[in-house]
């Protein structure tokens, strides 16, 4: 009887397990993906203006592709790699050339206009990809769920872990 009552709790606590190949996904730190978006901005930003000040056109040129990139770490670490933010910034960073090589021909209104929309839409979205890494990782995070389930064999029972990925 102490068998069966094992096994009917053990049917009972457990659901369906799909195989899956490679290891399974571990949970993300919300704070982590927070932390690597705004330290990579920063140090991006950092680059920018000191490789500007010193005449350090590598360093300026790093800080730059890092002021696109690197607000996505957190994204990453997530597990997204397309943000919204980095498409915002692209178009951003694409505005700005345009705006650079409309200033190259004289034309001064298309290098405001370049700059300054190149430029709000860099700014806008850094701020979206900063603000959204936390729930980039609580996204990822919905989809790993652990859980301890009785089981039992012919010496006894215990616990297992399983998980829904």
């Amino acid at each position: 009887m102490k068998s069966l009552l094992a096994i009917a709790s053990l049917v009972a606590l457990t659901t369906t397990a799909s195989a899956e190949s490679g290891p399974h996904p571990a949970p993300v730190s919300e704070n982590v993906a927070l932390g690597l978006s705004v330290s990579g901005t920063v140090a991006s930003y950092a680059m920018l203006i000191v490789g500007d000040n010193l005449d350090r056109d590598g360093l300026s040129a790093a800080g730059a592709v890092g002021a696109v990139l690197a607000p996505s770490a957190g994204h990453w670490y997530a597990r997204k790699p397309v943000s919204r933010g980095l498409v915002i910034r692209v178009a951003g960073a694409g505005a700005i050339a345009l705006g650079v090589a409309a200033g190259r021909s004289d034309d001064l209104v298309g290098l405001l206009l370049g700059g300054l929309v190149g430029g709000g839409l860099v700014v806008g979205g850094t701020i979206d990809d900063i603000t959204s890494a936390r729930s980039a990782a609580r996204k990822y995070n919905a989809h790993v769920t652990a859980t301890l389930v009785p089981t039992t064999n012919a010496h006894g029972g215990g616990l297992a872990l399983v998980g829904t990925f």
